[in-house]
């Protein structure tokens, strides 16, 4: 038998065993511990209170570009705040019982968002400045309203939390 043949196994283990506390040791104040996962404070507990957060976060962004203080948005964690929920959105929205199709759209409508905040991201922390940000922020806006037309049109059952039980 070959000495190398249970090294895979092995290093797999301390692969799995090193990864865990990445979950750990980042935690902010507020944050809270969930099944041994930090969930961050700023993380919205329905998607309603997602896109009604990214209305005003877009909003603080959008100033502070127009005033050249886009290091600011950097410093006060807004544009990584508000990157860390357009990233989440897909994966609150499938926290609802929104359909397939519009959850889609909501996908779609995340995947433009992130691209967006990490071009306005890498601009506010020293890298290039996008030639262009005046219109990736009337893009997120634009995603954002979006977002909020189908949260308008939407069944408000999709986002009542069930109650003990399974009932809603």
């Amino acid at each position: 038998m070959r000495s190398g043949a249970a090294r895979p196994p092995l290093a797999l283990a301390v692969a799995c065993l090193l990864a865990l506390p990445g979950c750990q040791g980042r935690e902010s104040p507020g944050d809270e511990d969930h099944a041994g996962h930090v969930i961050p404070a700023h993380k919205p507990k329905d998607f309603p209170s997602a896109v009604a957060r990214l209305r005003e976060l877009d909003g603080q962004i959008a100033s502070k570009f127009a005033e050249g203080k886009a290091r600011s948005l950097v410093e006060d964690r807004t544009l990584p705040i508000a990157l860390d929920i357009a990233n989440w959105l897909p994966e609150i929205a499938a926290d609802s019982d929104m359909p397939e199709t519009p959850w889609d759209r909501v996908n779609a409508s995340s995947s433009t968002l992130v691209e967006s905040y990490q071009k306005l991201l890498a601009g506010a922390t020293g890298g290039p400045t996008p030639l262009d940000a005046s219109s990736i922020i009337k893009q997120a806006g634009s995603v954002i309203s979006s977002l909020e037309s189908a949260l308008a049109s939407a069944d408000p059952a999709w986002f009542t939390p069930a109650k003990p039980g399974g009932q809603k």
